[in-house]
């Protein structure tokens, strides 16, 4: 037909009545950044992301809308930024900040509604009220808007209890749950009820929420396939499916068993080089790792000087190791789920995604953790594969956001476009690598607590927005009007800008840039004009503003 034919021009799936619909297969990992062997770092074991990048393109530049979960995560799963969602911190649901909340369609939401068997395992919206549940860190997850069943939690407190409504004994609790015998090897391990930053035991990775979430994801799986082998034998279309499957890890604390730990020998660990602030930068940018100093043995070590973190050179390459090896952990299990998509003959019908939520910083800058607007804690790893796909194991230089993710799946799988998306489809990339569909990628961030002072509660913090272009990155944090009605940047009120150069930034290099704030230089007065009414032509333009 001429429609198909047209899609087919533009690079969309024109998915005939006698097609098998496209699957998806949905992973998203918490606090991962780009520090893996297919962006270039040679010394991390990933061969799970690396098979992966191989079978699909891989974003290298690719950027969250906000550093830190529940923000980030509401935001690609609704197409929306933040200042739409009106969610820029952990704890409010997006389905009661906005003015149509009860009627915003998610991504797995849009998918069931099109028909679609639509299954989340892990963490994919932040769990607890952030996602409608009645607690802090329990429940949620958008049901029942999303998904077309119970979902599966299944995350782990610090204390390494598993974290989900079956195992706190919830009334029709869902989720993963440890045998005794794990929590056994947890208390021989003196781990079992302490909350400490990292730790590596003997343990089983079935005991770790990443070896619980990939054992339901292959049991999905292997159901998924059996329903196709018998749709196939009917010579019947079997029901497409989109499963979300959301790791832990690499999320404090830094644990798993011993040998993801032994893949990385001590003299194999560096410390960050850039491990001071940038020169000339606000304090208002700054995050001082609040989260990993609440940590008892972290916080019994590290002090804040000059606006930045610091702590003995011993406990920074501990928790560098740490964090490495609980992706290793994480991408050995992505591994077995994409192992079972292949044994079960689903590889070739569906479109694979991996995403990171935001960020992190391991001692760049002085900052442990998320929650800047640095390249570090907006800098995600992000990779597609379709099954049409023209050119596999291709990388983009292309400025792109999480925020694409929702109109790129639809497109996919030839579904219509939901309505009000703010973000661009990536098929023009997915077909030419040198293709790009946005001059820019923006984030922002609320700062609450700056430089050791006294929190603010967030209706008196700035917000902080940036703009990463090919060669620089741009930042302006200003007084923010946070009224549910109307939130809006009071642009005449600013408290710090910052611009950094990116010109010859190295893909596998993690600290050898933004490392001097050059907006105050007079030499780069024209630049900083021009980004700044960029940014606050994009800023006025997604709000509605313009």
């Amino acid at each position: 037909s001429y429609i198909a034919a047209f899609l087919v021009l533009v690079g969309m799936p024109a998915w005939s009545s006698a097609q098998q619909r496209p699957n998806v297969l949905f992973f998203g990992v918490d606090d991962l950044r780009p520090e893996l062997e297919s962006y270039g770092s040679e010394f991390m074991h990933t061969p799970s992301i690396t098979r992966l990048a191989e079978r699909g393109t891989q974003f290298n530049n690719a950027y969250c809308q906000v550093a830190i979960c529940a923000p980030s995560r509401t935001s690609l799963l609704t197409g929306l930024r933040p200042d739409i969602t009106r969610i820029w911190t952990i704890g409010p649901y997006f389905r009661k900040t906005m003015p149509n909340g009860p009627t915003v369609k998610t991504l797995p939401q849009w998918f069931k509604e099109h028909g679609y068997n639509t299954t989340g395992i892990g963490k994919i919206f932040h769990p607890g009220v952030a996602s409608g549940g009645p607690t802090r860190d329990e429940g949620g997850a958008d049901m029942p808007y999303s998904w077309s069943e119970p979902y599966f939690f299944c995350d782990q407190f610090t204390n390494d209890t598993v974290q989900s409504t079956a195992m706190q004994d919830w009334p029709n609790g869902t989720g993963c749950v440890q045998s005794q015998k794990c929590i056994e090897c947890f208390e021989q391990a003196g781990t079992w009820g302490h909350p400490i930053s990292l730790a590596t035991t003997d343990c089983p990775d079935e005991c770790y929420p990443e070896g619980l979430i990939s054992n339901e994801a292959v049991r999905r799986l292997d159901f998924y396939g059996s329903k196709q082998r018998e749709a196939e034998a009917a010579n019947a279309e079997a029901e497409p499916f989109f499963l979300a499957v959301g790791f832990k890890r690499p999320h404090l604390a830094f644990k798993a068993p011993h040998k993801y730990f032994d893949l990385y020998p001590n003299d194999s660990i560096s410390l960050a080089k850039n491990r001071n602030k940038p020169t000339g930068v606000p304090d208002v940018a700054m995050y001082m790792s609040g989260e990993i100093r609440g940590y008892p043995d972290v916080k019994s070590l590290a002090t804040i000087a000059n606006c930045q973190t610091e702590m003995p050179d011993w406990k920074a390459l501990n928790l560098r190791k740490a964090y490495y090896s609980s992706v290793s952990l994480t991408d050995a299990h992505l591994g077995l789920v994409l192992d079972a998509l292949d044994s079960n003959g689903l590889s070739n019908n569906t479109i694979i995604v991996l995403w990171g939520d935001h960020g992190y910083q391991l001692g760049e800058h002085g900052e442990w953790g998320k929650c800047t607007n640095f390249e570090l804690g907006t800098h995600v790893p992000l990779i597609i594969s379709a099954p049409n796909q023209k050119q596999r194991g291709t990388k983009s230089q292309a400025m792109v956001e999480l925020l694409d993710l929702f109109p790129t799946l639809v497109d996919l799988a030839g579904l219509p476009q939901a309505p009000d998306l703010q973000g661009k489809s990536l098929i023009p990339i997915l077909d030419d690598p040198q293709a790009t569909v946005k001059e820019m990628a923006m984030s922002q961030f609320p700062r609450q607590v700056v430089c050791g002072r006294k929190g603010t509660p967030l209706s008196h913090s700035p917000m902080g927005y940036t703009i990463r272009t090919p060669l620089y990155r741009y930042t302006e944090w200003v007084r923010f009007n946070y009224s549910l009605a109307e939130p809006h940047p009071i642009w005449d009120e600013v408290q710090g800008t910052e611009l950094y150069l990116h010109t010859g930034s190295a893909e596998s290099s993690m600290d050898a840039f933004e490392n001097e704030n050059v907006a105050p230089d007079p030499k780069y007065a024209a630049v900083v004009k021009s980004l700044h009414d960029k940014l606050v032509a994009n800023v006025n333009r997604s709000s509605g503003r313009e």
